[in-house]
């Protein structure tokens, strides 16, 4: 089976240097805030306007599990850039976009931010 593969990269800032879980709980009995830290939530354009797509019931949510980012000193101000592959297994939308956010290790949510739009067309 042939899977079709993007890349989300974005920059970031914390003030607090708190980015990234240290441990991967392995538990199914955690909400899934306590075993992720940055949540897609994927939109699909339907004639003409974006609505929200249920995800529940993908084998892979969108998801992600982003490790410790530490800096040493007293600034613990973070900047970077953080990547993560996205696979479709299956194309059941014509254009998406997702908006996205991070949580840090004392459950602030960063800023919304939404991608550009991503257009499929005929890609087998």
């Amino acid at each position: 089976q042939e899977i079709l593969t993007g890349t989300l990269t974005f920059d970031f800032e914390d003030g607090d240097g708190d980015i990234g879980f240290v441990a991967s709980p392995d538990s199914l009995f955690l909400p899934d805030s306590f075993k992720y830290n940055l949540f897609l939530t994927l939109h699909e354009m339907v004639n003409g306007d974006y609505r929200e797509v249920d995800t529940s019931e993908l084998l892979s949510p969108p998801y992600y599990r982003i490790p410790p980012l530490d800096r040493e000193g007293q600034n613990k101000t973070l900047k970077g850039e953080i990547s993560v592959d996205i696979e479709y297994f299956t194309i059941e939308y014509d254009t998406l976009r997702y908006s996205f956010y991070l949580m840090d290790r004392a459950f602030h949510r960063s800023n919304v931010d939404t991608t550009d739009e991503i257009i499929f067309i005929d890609w087998k």
